[in-house]
């Protein structure tokens, strides 16, 4: 196929392929009243992401200790983190046991879930922690650590 006839196949008449619409989320085959409303709804939510990044705050001491504060201990019985890390270490204590799931099966999937889960949670507070100790170094009330 020349340059010339590929041109003229780019501008003949064709239907938008499934594919098309695809990459474009079904937006091309949409009806018109609908395309409409998804683009107003995805302006309203732009400009809602614009007004929540603009609200974040723009000061490095001030971002650090938002940081801070937002990050809570996952140990403290308080935190909004402990009863998803006390839910698995309970599940996977119950999982151990035999008789709690009488379908082996069903025990050996839960137990490998479970299984992941504490190790994703285990890399998950250790990343946590480590954001905390680095957020916290910059704050203003805060004592460098010496031997």
């Amino acid at each position: 196929m020349t340059n010339e006839s590929a041109s003229r196949a780019n501008e003949d008449l064709r239907p938008v392929q499934d594919w098309e619409n695809r990459a474009v989320n079904g937006m091309a085959h949409s009806v018109k009243r609908i395309f409409e409303e998804d683009i107003e709804s995805a302006k309203k939510l732009r400009e809602r992401q614009e007004a929540y990044e603009k609200s974040l705050p723009k000061d490095p001491v001030e971002a650090l200790r938002a940081i801070v504060n937002t990050l809570d201990s996952m140990e403290d019985l308080d935190s909004r983190y402990y009863p998803i890390k006390a839910s698995i270490e309970l599940l996977y204590e119950l999982a151990c046991k035999e008789g709690v799931f009488q379908d082996t099966e069903v025990r050996h999937s839960v137990y490998w879930l479970l299984c992941k889960a504490k190790d994703a949670l285990c890399v998950l507070e250790a990343e946590h922690t480590k954001a905390r100790a680095i957020a916290r170094q910059f704050c203003p009330h805060h004592t460098p650590f010496e031997a």
